[in-house]
């Protein structure tokens, strides 16, 4: 089954921060999910299908948990110009593994970049909120040696669905529309 995630992206500068949170906390579902996270972003560059880049999140405040793998593809083209947000193919899986970069060098993928992202989880339905604070990793591999990336947070909506002509697209842009100054 093909996957298909709509995404809109956005910031907000840390002094409008509690403002973003406290609507968020208004207008989402009552429950909401802090994180932590290290994120590495890694790429094989395969002759026929161009750069395949896989993103593995590891939760930083539950270290047993397992890696967040997720390949995301490019956007597709929008040929109506009817869609009001991203449309990217995305597998998601969870692994686990004793060396995750090893793994990932073993089939030829190399690191990227790298980054620690702390923030807060808002959902409403089907649509995930997250606004998260980014931070560059100083030395790699080591997830505590960070800096501020930025003044903002980012500020991601997101939704999941087997269609790409799905009406959640319009629902994720009105909800957005929720949340202007």
């Amino acid at each position: 089954m093909n996957t298909v995630e709509f995404t809109l992206y956005g910031s907000v500068l840390d002094s409008a921060y509690t403002v973003l949170i406290e609507r968020l906390r208004g207008l989402s579902d009552p429950k909401f999910e802090k994180f932590h996270e290290h994120e590495l972003v890694f790429a094989n560059k395969n002759v026929k299908a161009g750069v395949i880049n896989w993103h593995v999140r590891r939760s930083l405040d539950q270290p047993n948990a397992p890696y967040h793998v997720k390949y995301m593809g490019d956007n597709e083209a929008d040929v109506n110009e009817k869609c009001p947000v991203n449309v990217r193919k995305v597998i998601n899986c969870l692994c686990t593994s004793n060396d995750m970069m090893a793994f990932l060098g073993d089939i030829g993928f190399r690191m990227q970049y790298e980054f620690v992202a702390k923030g807060i989880l808002f959902k409403k339905g089907p649509i995930k909120v997250t606004v998260s604070k980014i931070y560059r990793v100083i030395e790699a591999g080591n997830s505590s040696a960070v800096e501020k990336f930025t003044d903002s947070h980012l500020v991601e909506m997101s939704a999941l669905s087997s269609f790409p002509e799905d009406p959640i697209a319009n629902t994720i842009r009105e909800f957005a529309d929720q949340l202007k100054p």
